[in-house]
Order: C-alpha cells, then sequence, then structure tokens
C-alpha cells in the first residue's frame, strides 16, 4: 500500500545552536560538535535551511532568534535545537548565550530579572515562533547539563542548598509542538567529554535519516536507545502536543530508491582504482570520486533519469582514461537487474564500460 505523505509540498526549516565556549561558566565539550552534525544531517535530509550558530553572545543570539523567526511561514515544519548550558527559574527554562555573567553575583531578589536580560526564555522562544503558525514546531533541549549555581531557594525543591549544582529544565507546551529534553524535567546529565557528541545526539543522528517515519516514533526510539546506553540513568522527555500525524522529517517518494550498489565498499574501492588510474597519468585531473557518485540518501520522483545520467557520466569518465588499467569485475545492480560489466581489451591501451540490459 502506497504511503500517503501530508509534509511533502511544506518548507522544513532548522535552527541549530552549540554553545560551549562560556567565558563565565563551566565550558563544555559536546555542543559544538552536536550542532555541526546535526545541521549536516539536516542538510543532507533536504531541509530548505539548516541554520548553524556555534557560540553566540546573548546580543547575536538575540538577533539570530528574531531572523528565525520571521522567515518561519504559516505550513512551514519548524526545527530548533539548542545544546548548551540551560537552567531554571520560577518554573520558566532559560538557555544560556556565551557570555553569561556569573549569576551568584547577582542579588538574589533580582535574579529572575537577571535571567531575562542575560539569557533566553525557552517558554517566549517558543510562543514567538508559534505565533508565525507553523505547521508543527519541533523543539529539542539538549541542555541539561550542571550549571553549578548556588541557590538558597533550592531548599523548596528539595535540593542541598550548599550544594553547588542546577536543578534541570521544566516541561514546557504549546499546540503543534513537541518538545523534547535530553533528560527528564528536573534532572541533570553530564557533558560526555570524552566522547564526540552528547548521549542523545548520539541517537538523534542515528535515527533521524529514517525515511518516512513519524518524528514522535522515532523519538521514542531515540529514548529508548539512551536509556539503554545509560542504564536508565538518563531518561529524556518529550511532550507531545500535535494535532497533525505523519510528521516526516526525511521524506521519500516511493519511488526514490538509495543508490546502495554505488554506495557499497566493493564498488567503491573498483571506482577508486580506476580514479586514481586516471590521476596517475594525468596529474592536473580535478575529478573528485565522490562527485561522480550519488549520495545514499539521494532523493529524486524520477529515479530512473537520474539513475541513467550517472550512469553516462561514470562511463564517460573511464572511457577518457587513455592509459590502461587491468581491473576486471562485473555485478549485478540491485534494483534494476542491469549487469555492469568491465571489460579490458586485447590491446589493453584502454578499457570499456558496458551496460547490459
Amino acid at each position: 500500500m502506497a504511503a500517503k505523505f501530508t509534509s511533502d509540498s511544506r518548507r522544513r526549516l532548522a535552527l541549530v545552536i552549540g554553545i560551549g565556549d562560556y567565558e563565565n561558566v563551566r565550558k563544555l565539550n559536546n555542543p559544538q560538535n552536536d550542532a555541526r552534525a546535526l545541521s549536516s544531517l539536516l542538510q543532507r535530509i533536504r531541509f530548505t535551511t539548516a541554520d548553524q550558530q556555534l557560540d553566540k553572545t546573548c546580543n547575536q543570539l538575540k538577533h539570530v532568534l528574531v531572523d528565525f523567526e520571521e522567515s518561519v511561514q504559516s505550513n512551514d515544519i519548524v526545527l530548533f535545537y539548542f545544546a548548551g548550558h540551560g537552567v531554571q527559574w520560577e518554573d520558566q527554562n532559560y538557555l544560556l548565550p556565551k557570555d553569561f555573567p556569573n549569576m551568584e553575583a547577582a542579588d538574589e531578589k533580582k535574579k529572575a530579572e537577571f535571567l531575562k536580560k542575560n539569557a533566553i526564555n525557552a517558554q517566549d522562544l517558543l510562543n514567538k515562533l508559534s505565533d508565525r503558525k507553523p505547521y508543527v514546531i519541533i523543539f529539542l533541549l539538549d541542555c541539561s547539563r550542571q550549571y553549578f549555581l548556588r541557590n538558597i531557594d533550592l531548599n523548596k525543591r528539595a535540593l542541598n542548598a550548599n550544594e553547588s549544582r542546577s536543578v534541570g529544565l521544566t516541561a514546557m507546551h504549546k499546540a503543534d509542538s513537541l518538545v523534547a529534553f535530553s533528560c527528564a524535567p528536573g534532572a541533570l546529565v553530564d557533558d560526555r567529554s570524552e566522547e564526540q557528541n552528547s548521549l542523545f545526539m548520539k541517537h538523534l543522528l542515528k535515527h533521524l535519516p529514517t525515511p518516512n517515519e513519524d518524528i514522535v516514533n522515532i523519538l521514542g526510539i531515540v529514548t529508548r536507545g539512551v536509556m539503554q546506553d545509560s542504564n536508565s540513568k538518563q531518561i529524556p522527555f518529550i511532550n507531545v502536543q500535535l494535532r497533525h500525524k505523519n510528521i516526516y522529517l526525511f521524506e521519500q517518494a516511493d519511488d526514490s530508491r538509495p543508490f546502495e550498489t554505488v554506495s557499497g565498499e566493493g564498488f567503491m574501492k573498483l571506482a577508486q582504482s580506476l580514479f586514481d588510474a586516471g590521476k596517475y597519468f594525468s596529474p592536473t585531473s580535478t575529478v573528485n570520486l565522490k562527485d561522480s557518485i550519488p549520495s545514499p540518501v539521494t532523493v529524486s520522483r524520477n529515479v530512473e533519469d537520474l539513475y541513467k545520467k550517472k550512469q553516462s557520466e561514470l562511463a564517460k569518465l573511464c572511457i577518457n582514461i587513455m592509459y590502461y588499467c587491468i581491473i576486471c569485475d562485473f555485478w549485478t545492480e540491485r534494483y534494476t537487474g542491469k549487469r555492469v560489466i568491465i571489460k579490458v581489451p586485447e590491446s589493453r591501451n584502454s578499457f570499456t564500460l558496458v551496460i547490459a540490459y
């Protein structure tokens, strides 16, 4: 039965923020890596925009957010991701920019005002994005890390007033939004200094590219993966208030198939050998193998034309190599059943790529 696509004509916009090089509070190792990796992934799965912002000051961040808010149109699918320090104060979540001052120096009675001035109120941001009336908002917060904040009011939350630690973030909600925290509200997760990415991002990168899968299901799989890897010490929290179903961040039409054959290890080794031979005899060549091979996530509604185009390009490149290369191989393309044969003629001064139908 053919899949029904509900979001094919909608723009997919993303703002990805990673802040780790803090000036006045503890630095973090993962956020910049996480932001770069997610932005790159979103570009590969055909997001209209996947703006990446790293280590921004408060003023810079506010300008970035205004620009992003104004870019959102009705019917857009919007994704916002923040990695860095976050703090909860009076049931509000604040995202901390690079130049966030030492909060311990602020007057206890004016800390709310201090945060409004020097940090980003996450709920306010969610509200402003919602005012643009997008189709859906995916709001991902990977910032439940220790901030080391002394707060005498923590006694009210059953935490030791003399212990330097954050209380994590509080739950958030908005109609037509999905808000996901890297761990449960009020809990904390340590920055994985020994790893390239946070545990939450590790599983996002693994599962977000799943084609034609509802984002709610994907985040459920991410949650299970994080729990398993952390022995349930870290439990992501997801607040879903969506009226629509089948929210696909990566959508593939029924006739669009990954080019698995030309991304396989055997083919890539063969093709690389051919290209290396050509470059040996023609050192000025600027041909790059990866530029000639379609990405494994290449998507096209006219996949047969694209397939033939890439076949033709590869054949021309091979034929134009003027010197012999003694490599013989053949395979059957998985989807079309066509046999592809490389032959070495008796003259051995060239070779021929034959597409057998």
